[in-house]
């Protein structure tokens, strides 16, 4: 790294976002002297880009609509799109999230409020999406519901390892063989 180390600039970053479009506070002893400047976007994303070293390539952001359902108010879209390539190096496959996606009743050209809708995690993982959809789970978590019938356009997807992006490798009891018969 340049002259500047790790700590140096998350410090950076922290002032900047805790005084952004305020003045910082007098006799705070916390605060360096020059902490209100806020650095430009330029100086934040080479700053950023240190730290965080090179981006991945951004996949094509197109979606598969798998299902449609109409509900009271709108449609639910079952979607799935690709989030990131396979590393044939790695022998790892495309990474492909699957989502609700509720669209509430609006006019053509209408601008509405938006929400990605996290599910929970814990012993639940198999449930993923579904459970703030409102399709299986805890009632108290059908949130992103909730926020459609509200008029809000809600997204909720499947978070790493769970429901439809969970990886499950058969074990070797399980292993077939080409030919069908069980390896021990």
């Amino acid at each position: 790294m340049a002259d500047e180390t790790r700590r140096q600039i998350f410090t950076g970053l922290g002032a900047f976002c805790i005084t952004a479009g305020r003045q910082p506070l007098k006799g705070n002893s916390l605060q360096r002297p020059d902490s209100h400047l806020a650095p430009s976007d330029e100086n934040l994303r080479a700053s950023l880009a240190r730290v965080l070293g090179k981006m991945p390539t951004r996949p094509n952001s197109g979606f598969k609509v798998l299902e449609s359902v109409d509900l009271p108010g709108g449609r639910r879209h079952k979607i799935e799109y690709l989030a990131e390539t396979g590393d044939p190096v790695l022998a790892t496959p495309n990474d492909y999230i699957r989502a609700y996606l509720f669209e509430p009743n609006h006019k053509s050209g209408q601008r509405l409020p938006a929400i990605v809708a996290i599910h929970q995690d814990g012993p639940q993982s198999h449930i993923g999406k579904s459970e703030p959809a409102g399709l299986i789970g805890d009632k108290n978590l059908f949130y992103g519901l909730e926020l459609f019938q509200r008029g809000y356009v809600v997204i909720c997807p499947d978070r790493f390892y769970h429901a439809e992006r969970r990886r499950v490798v058969p074990n070797d009891l399980t292993r077939l063989t080409q030919n069908g018969t069980w390896i021990c």
